[in-house]
């Protein structure tokens, strides 16, 4: 428990969970990496906003002293992405990367004529290229806690152009030529390799942003198990997590979240696709949320579900077998339905959850339920389950309309799509 609360700030009922607990896993390939970096570049601004305004960068030119601080990211552009996975590290190159900075700056010549004058100096970057090698670190037992980290960082920066925007800028033109000379060993050097690891950097903790409790509604208790109990995994083909995927009810005063079943996850077989991002889940994850789900009483119009349970999975979907009580007639019924993939917009930010869904509308036994029951039957499960749908955060900006769902064997479904 010491662990746990350290590790995540609140308790689970699994503390010390490990890859055989691993009811859900993610995979997301190096064209899946390259088009939601791309993608989401502007997202990652703020993030290396704070690097560029601390930059203070001095030179004497002609014998005028300038300095230039405070930057501000007013455009970046990323057109090309490759990244190269390897065992344990990947390489990771951005091309012709467009950027457009401005800065502070100011100007001063101790001798005649004792020039003195502040403004801004933009500077219009339009071919931008960083490598940079890509590892993951473990500074302690908290596999959850892992840090990114980025090493033997190049850059080439041939062309961009400088405007400035001061009272002085005719002079600062004509020795145009020298400023620019200087400020481009400077982008090829180490101001450059900082800002080229940094933006990386930026990136990768976009693609890695997760919560290790996504709720559908914050204003309700029901959450999911989503800790990366072994941190962040590179393999040659794909980076990888692991979570239990379990529902479970957060209790804010015990900083605690009940509910795991006790049950046993299912081994799996090896099996990818070429999609961009593609989840793996075990009948497990569905059915946490079934139980939690059932630790209220579910009664409408004399009807009470008594219990739900994904069986199987078959080639077309997931057998739920629905047990009833009607009137105090015993009911079982069972249901082949299709495991779908939404998406849900969880805030103002635009952050998308991927939202995995189950409901009962293809009934296949024979039953005494009248077909308006078996309609109320559907509509109410939708409407109340809604809440305890698997979710995971974050969704990646996964194509929801090209998702392929494959059901792999009796307990596993892997869904796979697109980043576009």
């Amino acid at each position: 428990m010491l662990l746990a609360a350290r590790c995540f700030g609140i308790g689970f009922d699994n503390e010390d969970p490990t890859i055989a607990d691993s009811a859900v896993r993610v995979f997301v390939t190096a064209r899946g990496i390259e088009n939601y970096c791309v993608k989401n570049i502007q997202s990652a601004i703020g993030t290396i906003q704070g690097s560029i305004a601390a930059m203070e960068i001095q030179f004497t030119v002609a014998g005028i002293s300038i300095e230039l601080n405070n930057g501000r990211i007013i455009k970046v552009d990323v057109s090309n992405m490759d990244v190269f996975l390897q065992n344990d590290s990947a390489v990771l190159k951005l091309s012709n990367v467009e950027l457009d900075i401005v800065f502070e700056l100011k100007l001063e010549q101790k001798t005649f004529p004792y020039l003195y004058d502040t403004g801004s100096m933009s500077l219009q970057i339009s071919d931008f290229t960083i490598q940079t090698y890509l590892s993951v670190e473990f500074n302690d037992e908290c596999k959850n806690n892992f840090t990114l980290q980025t090493r033997d960082t190049t850059v080439n920066i041939k062309t961009f152009q400088i405007q400035f925007q001061c009272n002085n800028q005719v002079l600062l033109n004509s020795i145009s030529l020298f400023i620019t000379g200087f400020l481009k060993d400077l982008l090829n050097g180490d101001i450059g390799k900082q800002l080229g690891s940094n933006m990386m950097t930026a990136l990768m903790k976009l693609l890695t942003e997760f919560s290790y409790l996504p709720r559908m509604d914050y204003d309700k208790p029901f959450g999911v198990d989503q800790r990366y109990f072994a941190g962040l995994q590179i393999t040659e083909n794909n980076i990888q997590v692991n979570s239990t995927g379990q529902r479970c009810l957060y209790n804010k005063d015990e900083v605690y979240c009940h509910g795991h079943l006790k049950q046993t996850v299912t081994q799996t077989r090896t099996f990818f696709t070429n999609h961009h991002v593609q989840y793996q889940i075990e009948k497990l994850a569905f059915n946490s949320g079934f139980d939690l789900y059932l630790k209220e009483e579910r009664i409408f119009d004399g009807i009470k579900i008594q219990n739900v349970t994904l069986t199987k999975f078959h080639n077309t979907g997931a057998e739920i077998v629905v047990t009833l009580d009607v009137g105090g007639t015993p009911q079982i019924l069972t249901y082949l339905e299709p495991v779908m993939v939404r998406l849900v917009r969880v805030n103002q930010d635009g952050i998308d959850f991927a939202r995995f869904i189950i409901r009962l509308t293809n009934l296949l036994t024979k039953t005494t339920l009248s077909s308006s029951q078996q309609l109320a039957l559907s509509a109410y499960f939708d409407n109340s389950y809604r809440s305890y749908d698997l979710i995971y955060a974050n969704a990646l900006g996964v194509s929801v309309e090209k998702a392929q769902i494959i059901y792999l064997d009796n307990n596993w479904v892997h869904i796979g799509s697109f980043i576009e």
